[in-house]
């Protein structure tokens, strides 16, 4: 018996490099982004947070409500694209260092959106037309929302 458990312990890191348990937490840490099929901004926000490091997953789906209805956001606040990531949710084109922020000291709250489609804004760049400076708003689970920072392009101001 103890070696039928320790094979099932050791094969799978043999196979894979890593225990299951350590490829279930890998899993949590990829960002998961929800996206309409026809949106191609949402990519440019994609490649924003991959050049940063992030690791995400995209999901085309003509529908994204069911995503919506787990991040929390109230409707005014959603975006393009919704983006979850352990328990947080971003909502719209958030710029990566207001993510990184966010993430280090979260509090009460359960993500962060930029909303409506700012240009310059991750995502939203436009060749010869400067960026609009933007409010990145803070909300709970429960909808209350209130502003969180600003930012002009992908720079916190």
């Amino acid at each position: 018996m103890l070696r039928r458990n320790l094979v099932r312990a050791v094969l799978p890191v043999l196979i894979l490099g890593r225990s299951p348990t350590l490829a279930r937490a890998d899993e949590r840490r990829r960002i998961r982004v929800f996206r309409d099929p026809g949106c191609s901004c949402c990519l440019g926000w994609v490649r924003h947070m991959e050049q940063a490091g992030f690791d995400l997953r995209v999901e085309e789906r003509p529908r994204t409500d069911p995503a919506r209805r787990v991040s929390g956001a109230p409707p005014e606040l959603t975006g393009c694209h919704v983006a979850l990531y352990d328990r947080f949710a971003f909502e719209g084109h958030v710029p990566v260092a207001a993510v990184r922020r966010f993430l280090a000291e979260p509090g009460p709250w359960r993500g962060l959106a930029v909303p409506g489609m700012p240009v310059g804004s991750p995502g939203m760049e436009v060749d010869g037309v400067p960026s609009q400076t933007y409010e990145i708003v803070r909300f709970d689970q429960a909808g209350h929302y209130e502003p969180y920072m600003h930012a002009k392009g992908a720079e916190l101001i």
